[in-house]
C-alpha cells in the first residue's frame, strides 16, 4: 500500500508540475481571439485540464491539490503580474472548475457522469467567478462592476470551462489505462 500511496503523490507532484508549465508558457487571451476586446488580461491556458484529469482518475481532492500547487508555483515565478489577488482568482477558479467536474464522477463513474462533471464545472467556475469578481477582485483592482464585466467574465469562464472539460475527458479517456498499469505495477 505503501508503494502505491508513493506512486500516487509521485503523479501528482508530475501533474503539478505540468500543470504549472502549461500555464507559465501558454496563456492565450480567448475572448480578445472572439473579437471581445478590453479583457485581455483573461487568458487561458491549459493548466485545468491536468487537474481534472487528476481529479478524474484520483478523485477531487488531488485535482485540487494539483490547481493548488500550480497556482502557488506560478504565484512565485515571476510571472505572475496580478499579485496575491491574482493567485486568489486562480485557486477559486481552479478548485470550483476541478470539484464540480470531478465529484460527481468519484460518486458513479460513467460517460454520463463524464459529461455532466464538465457541465457542472463550467457552470460552477462561471458562479463562483462572477460572485467573486463582483464583490471582492474587480473592487481590489478598483474596476466597477458593470455589465460588461460581467458579461465578459461569464463568457470567459464559459467557455475556459467547457474547453477545459472536454480536453480532459479527451485525455483522461486515452491515459486512463496507461495510468492504471502504472499505479498497480
Amino acid at each position: 500500500m505503501k508503494n502505491k500511496n508513493l506512486r500516487i503523490m509521485l503523479y501528482l507532484t508530475i501533474l503539478s508540475v505540468i500543470s504549472f508549465l502549461l500555464m507559465y508558457i501558454m496563456e492565450v487571451p480567448i475572448l480578445s481571439l472572439v473579437g471581445m476586446p478590453g479583457f485581455e488580461f483573461l487568458k487561458y491556458d491549459l493548466s485545468e485540464v491536468v487537474a481534472i484529469v487528476a481529479g478524474f482518475i484520483f478523485g477531487p481532492v488531488a485535482g485540487m491539490i494539483v490547481v493548488a500547487l500550480k497556482s502557488i508555483l506560478f504565484f512565485f515565478s515571476g510571472k505572475n503580474t496580478t499579485g496575491w489577488v491574482g493567485l486568489a482568482a486562480s485557486l477559486i477558479a481552479g478548485l470550483s472548475l476541478v470539484s464540480g467536474a470531478t465529484l460527481l464522477y468519484k460518486i458513479k463513474q460513467s460517460k454520463l457522469n463524464l459529461i455532466l462533471g464538465v457541465i457542472i464545472g463550467s457552470i460552477s467556475i462561471t458562479i463562483f467567478m462572477l460572485l467573486f469578481n463582483y464583490f471582492i477582485f474587480l473592487p481590489l483592482y478598483g474596476i466597477e462592476a458593470n455589465s460588461f464585466w460581467i458579461t465578459g467574465l461569464a463568457i470567459f469562464n464559459i467557455l475556459k470551462g467547457l474547453l477545459s472539460g472536454i480536453l480532459s475527458v479527451v485525455l483522461y479517456r486515452i491515459l486512463k489505462k496507461r495510468v492504471e498499469t502504472f499505479l498497480n505495477k
